[in-house]
């Protein structure tokens, strides 16, 4: 089994970052979404809660026919 893994702050996620998980889902028999800056909210690097960063994500990846199965999403604080 194959793992690709894709870190990011996604403060907004956009249409390159779908596409390179699309690119991955199809390359990976799953992967790993690291979610950057998740307790970090209101600043100019993450405008956005991490929950809604992840939601944008996953319904971006769902709407483009993404297998959200082979998806997951960890939370990775600032250090």
């Amino acid at each position: 089994m194959t793992t690709g893994l894709f870190i990011g702050r996604f403060a907004p996620a956009h249409k390159g970052h779908i596409n390179a998980i699309m690119r991955m889902l199809n390359t990976y028999d799953r992967i790993i979404i690291g979610l950057g800056s998740c307790y970090d909210v209101g600043s100019r690097r993450a405008p956005l809660l991490a929950i809604f960063r992840e939601k944008m994500l996953l319904l971006s990846i769902l709407e483009m026919g993404g297998d959200l199965s082979k998806v997951t999403i960890c939370h990775i604080p600032d250090y």
